[in-house]
């Protein structure tokens, strides 16, 4: 890259981290970013890891060691192999700035008259991190993380990456015999399955799949919640099944929501789905910007903004009206938190904004504070919301 571009590129990268970039220079850094695939897998490792942070607090006192320190950062592999489309959300009421070369978390939000309450805290709670969980079909246990590790029937697994496209082939029997993938509350991680799909996994959620698709379809069992860059194949559909709903793929891009206790969702953000329940009810077919939700034995579709649901693969939280009391259920969930209601009438009360998944808990309960007539005391990993 010639130096000039070099220096463009990465003060736009820099501003679009602050949240401080226009329409125009958003073009021109997608347009950077769609040139070449690894520009854009570069990019998202860049915006989407926590490590982002970390190796902006190494931008030192001298220009050569910040140059050092950003190629650090460009040196670093990728999550993803494929490139996703990241989209705007632009209702924001709230939003962090990550101001990166000073290194330091700013943050903006609506002014609640002159009045600021300062969160009562005995200790910081962190964000999560990459980690998962491999069960074996024997039982065996296996703990996921940055290191590359050589698994038994050829797995590999290298920068919170699961890869099953270099696993042995199996007998045909194997194609019953599950693994799963479990991702701890305060975890995340990226599964690449044989046939080259790409499921980036959330917090708190289980994936059962076989090491080798075979058969007439490629199905896989999901409690939690997870986004799939399904490999396309007309002959041998790709199948989630998750809390009751079956979604059917024809290779595309979409989220699913499957967690216990919470209504189950289907967002479709590209190609085309078709979704029914695993009572048999009529299939229902998706076109991207659509939601499908579980009612009962049925199945209701509604146009949404996709990135308020997808944006948790690329480092954000983003609330959209949302109420206290599902916020802190995410919130539990990332941060590994116990939350108790001493005021169970502020559940219902709304918030909007955009927050970075990878600053402490306390900024962000700050944050909602400042916008909602809301308090919150925090005690180790236990949050009293008052």
């Amino acid at each position: 890259m010639q130096s000039q571009e070099y220096e463009r590129i990465k003060d736009l990268a820099v501003r679009h981290a602050q949240g401080l970039t226009d329409e125009a220079e958003e073009r021109e850094l997608q347009a950077w970013r769609e040139s070449k695939p690894e520009r854009e897998a570069m990019f998202r490792r860049m915006m989407s890891r926590q490590q982002l942070e970390e190796n902006i607090r190494r931008f030192a006192k001298t220009p050569e060691e910040e140059e050092q320190a950003w190629q650090q950062i460009l040196e670093r592999t990728v999550r993803r192999e494929k490139r996703l489309r990241v989209r705007q959300w632009t209702r924001v009421a709230a939003m962090f700035l990550l101001p990166v070369a000073a290194g330091v978390l700013a943050w903006w939000a609506l002014e609640r008259g002159s009045q600021r309450t300062e969160i009562q805290t005995m200790a910081q709670t962190l964000p999560g991190k990459a980690g998962a969980i491999l069960v074996l079909p024997q039982g065996e246990q296996v703990a996921l993380g940055e290191k590359a590790v050589a698994l038994a029937g050829g797995m590999q697994n290298r920068d919170y990456t699961l890869n099953y496209r270099t696993a042995d082939e199996t007998p045909e029997k194997a194609e019953t015999t599950l693994h799963l993938l479990r991702i701890p509350r305060g975890g995340e991680y990226t599964l690449v399955l044989a046939d080259s799909t790409v499921v980036h996994l959330n917090s708190e959620t289980e994936l059962r799949y076989p090491a080798h698709f075979r058969g007439k379809e490629r199905k896989v069992y999901l409690r939690g919640e997870a986004y799939f860059d399904v490999m396309p194949n007309a002959e041998k559909p790709f199948i989630v099944e998750a809390g009751g709903m079956d979604v059917r793929v024809y290779g595309t891009e979409f989220n699913v929501t499957a967690y216990e206790g919470e209504s189950v969702r289907t967002v479709l953000v590209e190609g085309k789905v078709g979704v029914k329940t695993t009572e048999g009810s009529e299939e229902v077919q998706l076109h991207p910007g659509q939601m499908a939700e579980r009612e009962g034995n049925g199945i209701v579709v509604q146009e949404v903004d996709t990135y308020t649901y997808t944006a948790w693969k690329d480092g954000k939280f983003v609330f959209e009206e949302e109420n206290i009391e599902r916020i802190m259920e995410r919130l539990a969930r990332w941060y590994n938190l116990n939350v108790f209601y001493a005021n169970e009438s502020v559940k219902n009360q709304l918030f909007n904004g955009v927050l970075t998944r990878f600053t402490e808990v306390e900024d962000i309960l700050r944050v909602i504070e400042q916008t909602a007539t809301v308090e919150f005391e925090i005690k180790g990993n236990t949050v009293i919301v008052k």
